[in-house]
């Protein structure tokens, strides 16, 4: 039996639709007069207030284009939590199948890890190193998180804001709590 990656194909699927979206308003952007546009990107200004002053079309096309603009922005929100959902289960199923310490796994770098051997180098107390083993869930899940991150950081779980950056223990202790 083939296994489905609803995941997958969910973040797939809204990547698509996002990009579709984000592509759609593009276009209905260039349809609004120039010396509308600046206000129409600006959803701060009502769109009465261009009734009288602007022909029915370009009403149309701004309410058009704010309406698509929306459903692009959505999608990204709905795209961010998937992808946080990913990095949570990677978290959650390594802490759970290694039985590490949050300290230990917020200095694992991508390098600490073995797919192969579904095993990962820690630096423990004492800065001793020892070698902890993750279950084949901990593995697809710590797969696909890798496969969604878009930086070249070397950390193994990094901060999903811009630039990413090693995640620490009291970010982790805060995600943790919010599950």
């Amino acid at each position: 039996d083939e296994i489905i990656d609803v995941n997958n194909i969910k973040l797939a699927n809204l990547k698509a639709g996002y990009q579709e979206y984000a592509d759609y308003a593009s276009k209905l952007l260039a349809k609004i007069p120039e010396e509308y546009r600046d206000a129409a990107q600006n959803g701060a200004i009502a769109i009465e207030e261009f009734v009288g002053e602007a022909d029915e079309k370009t009403l149309e096309a701004i309410q058009n284009y704010r309406e698509w603009t929306q459903k692009s922005a959505d999608l990204k929100q709905q795209i961010e939590e998937v992808i946080t959902t990913i990095r949570d289960l990677a978290i959650i199923d390594i802490l759970a199948s290694t039985g590490m310490r949050i300290g230990e796994m917020v200095l694992l770098n991508k390098a600490d890890v073995n797919f192969a051997e579904r095993e990962c180098k820690v630096l423990g107390k004492g800065n001793k190193e020892r070698i902890v083993y993750f279950d084949a869930r901990a593995k697809l899940h710590l797969q696909k998180y890798l496969d969604s991150r878009k930086d070249d950081n070397k950390a193994l779980f990094v901060s999903l804001k811009n630039p990413a950056k090693r995640v620490t223990i009291g970010g982790i202790e805060s995600r943790l709590r919010k599950m």
